[in-house]
């Protein structure tokens, strides 16, 4: 649903990117190509999505492809990352194959696998309490209602007739800013006490620049 594309990422100042739910990689492309984060994780537990994503990123050293679930994920990556190193985390992890062309909504099991969020907030505050990352939360409207920008997701979809809403995470991460932004499906961000990141859009000349590019690689594949 929602994409970190559209954004600019450089002002977090953190090293690290995680992402879990690499889909179709546009936000983790889009993370790579802003030059921010010197290492790059993602994780997709749909193994058809994973090893296309595989074989998309594989020129990009600095880019990791993980097939597991995303809290085994978080669990094995964290403590590997020193706790003074900072972390900007995307978690998209939600409907596990959505990007594949069979992939049916009305079919979605909720469960720890297909919506993850609750259990990777514990395990991240859980592994890195006093560190100075920042979260992103995709798809808020999954969560709760709100004045979204793409409207609210009808009563049911994806079998979701119970939103979790946000009280639980405001009360693990009682010690952080928690911000809604209400742009395409909605975000939620949760950022330390004292920084001032918000997700604010690309310029219009980095839009440009982007699309020009893309289309140079696109027609004239052989000119690199």
């Amino acid at each position: 649903m929602g994409t970190l594309r559209k954004y600019r990422l450089e002002e977090s100042k953190c090293e690290y990117f995680i992402e879990t739910g690499t889909g179709l990689g546009h936000s983790l492309l889009h993370a790579v190509k802003q030059r921010t984060f010197r290492i790059l994780h993602s994780s997709e537990i749909h193994e058809q999505t994973y090893i296309k994503a595989k074989q998309s990123f594989s020129k990009f050293k600095n880019v990791f492809i993980h097939n597991q679930s995303s809290t085994n994920f978080l669990k094995n990556i964290l403590p590997e990352i020193q706790k003074n190193k900072t972390i900007l985390f995307y978690l998209d992890a939600h409907f596990p194959g959505e990007v594949s062309s069979n992939y049916d909504y009305k079919n979605n099991i909720l469960s720890e696998t297909s919506f993850p969020l609750i259990d990777e907030l514990n395990i991240i505050k859980e592994l890195r309490p006093e560190s100075h990352d920042i979260i992103i939360v995709d798809d808020l409207c999954l969560i709760e209602e709100g004045d979204f920008e793409n409207g609210n997701i009808a009563h049911g979809f994806a079998n979701i007739f119970n939103k979790v809403g946000t009280s639980i995470i405001e009360k693990v991460f009682h010690d952080r800013q928690i911000i809604r932004d209400y742009r395409d499906e909605g975000y939620l961000l949760i950022i330390p006490k004292n920084s001032s990141f918000r997700l604010r859009r690309l310029s219009y000349a980095a839009r440009l620049k982007r699309s020009l590019a893309k289309n140079f690689e696109k027609y004239m594949p052989n000119q690199r």
